[in-house]
């Protein structure tokens, strides 16, 4: 049987990853605050953005822009993953890492060759570990994220859509529902997907915008807009979720080692009162022993 001595070590062992628990569930119920709000912040303009980007693919049938028209033989699929610097958040990464192996087997015997975008060290480490031949590194993640950091790679990645050395693009991250619920956001962004939307024969005649000085300049920029904000956003969300995920897990850390320390405890009372029993079980039979002597 285990020693008080022990016991006692290892209650003050368990209380002091317990403080450790609670203290990272704080910093991440803090972070996630305050991400939520910056998260909440951008939906107005992501709707504006979303909106101009539906019209434009549908009302303007006439300038065949690369961006809008779907390719009959696909080649190159490229995924962009957005992972997490660091564990202690649940199945965050799994969820993704398990669909992306389950996309990759799907089509693993047709002459379909995916390149994987990846942001986060948690992805590239998965990913480098099974030896996946095609792999780029976006960015560093760190708490201050800004859209600025992801334009570079958006231009070369719309540079290779428009030389057909990319055939599709997809996206996919957590999507933060609330404080106790994520769920995998998977999305096609190139070609820009009209299925889900009104049909295009209503556009045809439909109004357009006036473009100036031309229309090849505004899709440019607004392009780079969309594609920018788009994983910007998928980017918040998958932080967002991280937060709430690590808030949720240190949570439930901290409840169990609650219940251990009071399991612990209470053998340790037990083992206690035992020894204390035993000693004076002792003493009162060497008393008694003494007295029958004299």
């Amino acid at each position: 049987m285990i020693s008080i001595k022990n016991l006692k070590i290892k209650i003050n062992s368990i209380s002091n990853t317990q403080k450790i628990t609670r203290t990272m569930e704080m910093i991440a119920i803090s972070k996630m605050k305050k991400l939520k709000k910056e998260l909440l912040f951008i939906q107005p303009y992501s709707k504006v953005i979303n909106t101009i980007m539906e019209h434009v693919a549908q009302s303007n049938i006439k300038y065949k822009h690369f961006f809008f028209q779907s390719k009959k033989i696909i080649k190159n699929i490229g995924i962009i993953i957005i992972s997490t610097n660091k564990g202690l958040c649940g199945n965050l990464n799994a969820n993704i890492f398990k669909m992306v192996n389950k996309i990759i087997k799907k089509n693993s015997y047709s002459h379909i060759q995916y390149h994987l975008y990846i942001i986060g060290l948690k992805g590239l480490l998965f990913f480098q570990r099974l030896k996946f031949p095609n792999i780029v590194k976006i960015l560093e993640l760190t708490d201050n994220i800004k859209k600025s950091k992801i334009k570079n790679f958006v231009k070369n990645i719309l540079k290779k859509c428009k030389k057909n050395k990319i055939d599709k693009l997809f996206i996919i991250s957590n999507k933060f529902n609330n404080e106790i619920s994520h769920t995998l956001n998977y999305q096609q962004l190139f070609p820009y997907n009209t299925i889900k939307k009104t049909q295009n024969i209503l556009y045809k005649n439909y109004w357009d915008y006036l473009y100036e000085p031309k229309y090849t300049c505004v899709i440019k920029v607004l392009l780079n807009k969309y594609i920018t904000f788009q994983i910007f956003q998928y980017l918040l969300s998958n932080i967002v979720s991280e937060q709430s995920a690590r808030m949720l897990a240190m949570k439930t850390a901290s409840d169990n080692s609650n219940n251990i320390i009071k399991e612990l405890q209470v053998n340790y009372n037990k083992k206690r009162q035992f020894n204390i029993t035993q000693e004076l079980i002792e003493i009162i039979s060497g008393a008694s022993m003494i007295s029958e002597n004299s």
